[in-house]
């Protein structure tokens, strides 16, 4: 399980996620509701923690020492800013409310230098529980109504935790960077480009593998059934999504709500469908990265990549009102496809077909939710150049054509079926020009 320990960095930050500007809305205040200053209610934190399944025995420790820790910290929040005192120190960095619905508040704190996002769930008790869009740390924290005392307000917390560390004996800290967490399940939902991701090699496959190199451990339930648009999405995500309680759910959805035409989904019901999809995955618990839609054709300039702009437009804007993390496969479909010769055959550089992946579309896509989990550039390279290495990640079929009599001709000077012997002269001449 995970441990129930913020890392350093999360303690001494403890603000909040991805690079996220709101629309203007007709209020951006912070309710009244809100305002004031939160401290953390450490029993109601360790009954929470406790009904976690994975909670063992060995955790008791580890939270206790964790409740010392952020016994230091309190959250001042004002209509147009929050201040956050960790000890002696104090920051203050100023935030605008995305929005509000039941108790539940999507709030952006937009410090430019550093962009982060919370949800705020204030429970009919009056406590609150805040959640970040790209780490489970604080997940479990029941805060309350409060000041620090006198005691914990004097105190160098940068030095206590140091010193708690190092009687703990444990010098590590967590990779908080990436969102995922091992023992966290992602949910893949999308057409036939992610059924087809569940495949060797495929998107999703290597976005678990992707992971796994950085230490985390993450299961994937895959949802992708080929054809679906976002009514039929929307129509089985309890089914296949919500039924199986992922941590995660990835969005891929577009590509047949225009390519299909008439029997497509026109944007004004697109936009309804992907909103439902969205807020039911939340209302749960799921936290959500949208994904724009591929290309239709590897050729920007068609009429289908051209219908699809205003579908991708509205993604990218609705990932910034739900606070949900954010993949721009479309743009980084159309700058891969400018990375290949000038000369290299046009049409299936990144595809089999125009539209699903081939094994470069692949490593694409999953370059692009990796980076969005937050793994960095240097380990995003460092995994497409394992992923080109890996053997069997591409194949070439060949057709040979020839009359029975040729066929026969030629089995009569072979001690091996034609086929066999045809297989073995290219990967000889495969290997000679790799040579060169």
């Amino acid at each position: 399980m995970r441990t129930f320990v913020l890392s350093l960095t999360v303690l001494l930050a403890l603000t909040f996620t991805q690079p996220i500007y709101a629309e203007e809305a007709a209020n951006t205040k912070i309710p009244k509701e809100l305002q004031g200053s939160w401290i953390v209610d450490a029993e109601a934190s360790i009954k929470n923690a406790k009904t976690n399944p994975k909670w063992k025995p060995e955790d008791e420790k580890k939270i206790t020492m964790m409740m010392k820790m952020v016994s230091m910290i309190c959250f001042t929040f004002h209509e147009d800013k929050v201040v956050s005192a960790k000890g002696t120190q104090k920051e203050q960095v100023d935030l605008e409310l995305l929005s509000a619905k039941d108790g539940t508040y999507i709030i952006n704190f937009a410090d430019k230098n550093n962009p982060r996002v919370m949800t705020a769930i204030l429970a009919k008790n009056g406590t609150l529980n805040l959640k970040l869009n790209f780490s489970n740390d604080m997940d479990y924290l029941i805060w309350k109504k409060g000041t620090l005392s006198a005691a914990n307000a004097k105190t160098d917390i940068v030095q206590e935790i140091v010193k708690e560390t190092l009687r703990n004996g444990n010098s590590k800290t967590s990779n908080n960077k990436i969102a995922v967490v091992s023992g966290q399940k992602i949910a893949f939902l999308g057409d036939s480009i992610t059924a087809a991701g569940k495949n060797p090699g495929g998107y999703c496959r290597l976005v678990i593998d992707g992971l796994k190199k950085q230490g985390i451990d993450a299961k994937p339930i895959f949802a992708g059934i080929s054809g679906h648009k976002s009514n039929q999405m929307l129509a089985r995500l309890d089914k296949h999504v919500i039924d199986k309680k992922p941590d995660w759910m990835t969005l891929s959805c577009g590509v047949n709500d225009v390519w299909h035409g008439k029997n497509g989904v026109k944007l004004p019901d697109y936009k309804t469908n992907i909103t439902a999809i969205v807020d039911k995955a939340q209302a749960q618990g799921i936290k959500v990265m949208i994904l724009t839609s591929t290309m239709i054709k590897e050729d920007q300039s068609g009429s289908l990549n051209q219908q699809l702009l205003p579908y991708n437009a509205f993604l990218k804007k609705l990932s910034k009102e739900k606070g949900c993390l954010f993949a721009d496969l479309n743009t980084d479909m159309q700058q891969a496809l400018k990375k290949f010769p000038k000369n290299a055959p046009k049409g299936k550089q990144l595809t089999s077909d125009g539209v699903h992946m081939n094994a470069y579309g692949n490593i694409m896509m999953a370059k692009g939710l990796l980076k969005s989990f937050g793994v960095s550039g240097a380990k995003l390279a460092t995994l497409d150049k394992g992923w080109k290495d890996a053997p069997g990640r591409h194949n070439i079929r060949l057709s040979i054509s020839m009359s029975l009599n040729e066929y026969e001709q030629i089995q009569k000077k072979l001690d091996k079926p034609v086929r066999q012997f045809l297989i073995d002269t290219v990967n000889k001449a495969k290997e000679e020009l790799l040579k060169k």
